[in-house]
């Protein structure tokens, strides 16, 4: 069973250059099936839902540039096509969400270059597709975990709490983020570095349970018992 095709659209306004292109995937039998558009405009009249693996870019174009055409292919791994041996081309168009550029020469070398500028789009597309769904599938896990679950910040501030909590303690998610801990502590001097919960001492334990007398909105007390992990932030910082 051969493996599905790649749906390719090159947007490139000098036909010489699209024949090029064409003839060069038929002769190196790249399992593409290839669509042309010569314009922005012949680019955007065709039917939205094509669904293109990978867009292709010219970056001049008769009646525009690729920068006028990138919006519109939001979430497509696209390839820029750059004539300027300037790499401000290739960085802007990076920079507006490009995810791979080519130089083309007058030889058009570049068009060996094209397997792998394909290869490497797709495979960082699929990767951006799994980190999503596992972000996904944890803020699902975390929303609608049947206990109470928040991420605090050292000084206290929630960033983010679950329907659990929010149910357990009557305060809705904003009110949690906005008041933090302060909103249902009834320690009445707690340390603004919050150390009794956060052990930063050298050598501490990461992964900690104490139990605490908190209250809930409506003034009741509650005694809750709180498991606490210390997670590193996106410096590797705890």
């Amino acid at each position: 069973m051969s493996a599905k095709p790649v749906r390719l659209l090159l947007v490139d306004d000098d036909q010489v250059d699209r024949l090029a292109f064409l003839r060069h995937v038929e002769k190196q039998s790249l399992p593409y099936d290839c669509k042309v558009a010569g314009s922005v405009a012949e680019a955007r009249a065709r039917p939205r839902d094509e669904g293109f693996d990978v867009i292709i870019l010219d970056h001049n174009l008769n009646d525009g540039t690729g920068f006028d055409l990138l919006p519109d292919y939001t979430g497509t791994p696209v390839i820029f096509l750059t004539g300027s041996e300037s790499p401000e081309v290739a960085v802007r168009a990076m920079k507006a969400g490009a995810a791979d550029y080519l130089l083309k020469d007058h030889d058009r070398h570049y068009l060996q270059l094209l397997p792998l500028a394909v290869e490497r789009a797709m495979r960082q597309q699929r990767d951006r597709l799994q980190l999503l769904e596992s972000e996904e599938l944890f803020r699902q896990s975390f929303s609608e975990a049947p206990i109470g679950k928040v991420f605090i910040a050292s000084d206290g501030r929630f960033l983010r709490v679950n329907r659990a909590l929010c149910e357990m303690f009557g305060y809705s998610e904003q009110e949690f983020l906005e008041g933090g801990f302060q909103l249902i502590s009834r320690t009445s001097h707690m340390p603004n570095n919050m150390e009794f919960l956060f052990q930063k001492q050298a050598g501490a334990v990461r992964n900690h349970r104490v139990e605490m007398d908190c209250h809930h909105k409506n003034g009741r007390e509650i005694w809750i018992q709180m498991d606490i992990a210390q997670v590193p932030d996106s410096r590797g910082q705890r």
